[in-house]
């Protein structure tokens, strides 16, 4: 089998996708975000530290594993 590279488009989208972490969990991961927490992700994307007030079972977790999976995928060497 022989490798091939991405054409230029796919790379471009790619990149873009992996600017904004929100970006990254619905056309990455394939999750629908809630409009609070594509603010929670942005959060994280814009600020040094992220506090987030909410009720038992409100997907603070699974939005914060998305914002790590995205972290760890933008900044590969942690910065």
């Amino acid at each position: 089998m022989i490798a091939t590279l991405p054409d230029q488009d796919v790379m471009v989208r790619a990149m873009r996708q992996l600017r904004r972490p929100e970006s990254f969990a619905r056309h990455w991961l394939g999750h629908e975000l809630w409009d609070t927490q594509e603010a929670m992700m942005r959060s994280v994307a814009e600020n040094r530290r992220t506090a987030v007030k909410g009720c038992h079972s409100s997907s603070k977790t699974f939005c914060a594993a998305d914002a790590v999976l995205w972290w760890v995928t933008r900044f590969p060497d942690g910065a």
